[in-house]
């Protein structure tokens, strides 16, 4: 999150919605894996956020670029070394590494709205009631606060249904990020990285040495069961609140037909919903409105009006009658064929019906059928 999705949303080619292809790959004779070994194909950046995916961290990487990226990561408090100039940054290969301060330091400015606090271990120094010392806190901004939304929004997903979903039971919202880093004959190091508006916990447990692997330890069991229960005791009587979405974020539905084909695109269509940047929204499909109507006048029956309708437009049935124009029925949100019955219809006379469709671009009529009616 810190050194590579938080940049990318932050440059604006990436949102959660995003999708990314999750393969095999090698980018300069660098050939990464995904812990599991099993690739899943198009997945969106929010899936592989929670699923803690290896290979599309490292796309994201190679294509928002390392320098910048480094320089997002530099505003978090993250050092880097002259040697950390490679693509195994993404999943943590640092030349010297990070910090568990450092760490929770960074994470603590995704919950402050993009801002960035080193924290500090002495709050103030009295010397009987008088003040010697009191803390003084620089603040100054790592992403945007819009930014910043986006990472929290993918990383309560994490908690609630992710690597971290453990933390599923907890009754407020809950950011966190899992990560565990091993050999071929285990795991040395597990991390738990949680964090809410009030405060962020980081919880690692180490193997003795790279050559005493722990077995079945990840981040994703003990560090996050450990932090859970420090959320519990910490929020016995009051929880903390949510995070608040910025004005500037912006929930839209998705085109459900370009994703399968790895496109974003937002619609009107009633359907999958993600959120965005509102000035990095991606293009709107328009939807082409195209609607037929169809009577049936059977004897000793009443008019039978029929029409299909789509979930993005807004239909009204109108009848033409003696010169005056009548609304008989409106429609929204319906996704089928619509059959409805004039029954206030007087027996030979001439109605006129036809279909009025609206959506946010156009209006359009159907043909329209006279009868005389039975």
């Amino acid at each position: 999150p810190i050194l590579v999705y938080a940049p990318a949303f932050e440059s604006g080619k990436y949102s959660p919605a995003s999708i990314i292809k999750d393969e095999p790959i090698s980018i300069n004779g660098y050939t990464p894996e995904n812990a599991s070994k099993i690739y899943v194909g198009n997945i969106s950046i929010r899936q592989a956020i929670e699923k803690s995916l290896n290979i599309p961290a490292v796309k994201v990487f190679n294509n928002v670029g390392i320098n910048y990226s480094i320089s997002i990561a530099k505003k978090f408090g993250i050092q880097f070394s002259d040697k950390d100039n490679n693509l195994a940054l993404a999943l943590g290969g640092f030349s010297t590494g990070t910090t568990l301060k450092q760490l929770s330091d960074a994470y603590m400015c995704f919950a402050n709205n993009g801002n960035y606090c080193q924290s500090k271990f002495i709050d103030s120094i009295y010397e009987g009631k008088n003040m010697i010392y009191a803390r003084f806190n620089i603040l100054h901004s790592c992403v945007s606060e819009e930014t910043s939304y986006l990472i929290n929004n993918c990383l309560i997903g994490c908690a609630k249904s992710g690597t971290a979903k453990r933390l599923s039971g907890l009754p407020y919202s809950v950011a966190s990020k899992t990560g565990t880093v091993g050999n071929g004959s285990g795991n040395t190091d597990a991390y738990n990285v949680c964090y809410t508006t009030k405060n962020t916990l980081c919880t690692w447990i180490g193997a003795k040495d790279n050559n005493s692997p722990m077995l079945n330890i990840s981040g994703a069991n003990y560090p996050t069961a450990i932090n859970k229960n420090i959320f519990q005791n910490l929020y016995n009587n009051m929880p903390p609140c949510d995070f608040n979405k910025p004005s500037h974020v912006i929930e839209e539905y998705i085109d459900t037909d370009l994703l399968e084909k790895g496109i974003i695109n937002i619609t009107d269509k009633i359907g999958p919903k993600e959120i965005f940047i509102d000035k990095f929204l991606p293009h709107k499909t328009i939807e082409n409105i195209d609607v037929t109507l169809s009577v049936d006048n059977l004897e000793n029956c009443k008019p039978i009006i029929k029409f299909d309708a789509k979930r993005t437009n807004m239909y009204q049935i109108c009848r033409l009658f003696d010169g005056n124009l009548q609304i008989l029925q409106e429609y929204q949100f319906q996704n089928k064929q619509i059959i409805y019955e004039d029954i206030t219809t007087e027996k030979n006379k001439i109605y006129e019906y036809y279909i009025v469709a609206k959506n946010q671009n156009t209006t359009v009529e159907s043909n329209h059928i006279k009868l005389i009616s039975n």
